[in-house]
């Protein structure tokens, strides 16, 4: 679908009005996530890209959680860097099982 230019442009107006009419909500975002968000997206938080962080490191891959939100500089909390901790708790369970291939998980924050 991401090779028709005329759908790609067309695609913010029209999800707006898909995701305005109630039933057809529910329906438009499920379609995106079983289409686009699994394409794109590991999951919907940093604990949940755990399973694909193993199933990558067995592959000998490494991972970046790239993390980016709009937020007023004062209101930055730590639990907008969780995936930080995510990440760290990730290399550390798996210390000497991978032990050549060094870690391979990082996280970029853009805030």
């Amino acid at each position: 679908m991401c090779s028709f230019p005329t759908l790609v442009d067309a695609a913010p107006k029209l999800l707006k009005v898909l995701m305005g009419i109630p039933v057809v909500r529910n329906i438009t975002e499920t379609f995106v996530r079983v289409t686009f968000f699994d394409q794109f997206v590991g999951g919907d938080t940093a604990q949940g890209t755990l399973p694909l962080l193993s199933s990558f490191r067995a592959a000998n891959k490494g991972v970046l959680f790239s993390y980016s939100i709009e937020v007023d500089e004062n209101e930055a909390t730590a639990s907008n860097t969780s995936s930080i901790d995510v990440a760290a708790d990730f290399e550390d369970s798996i210390v000497g099982q991978h032990a050549r291939s060094g870690r391979r998980t990082w996280v970029a924050i853009k805030l």
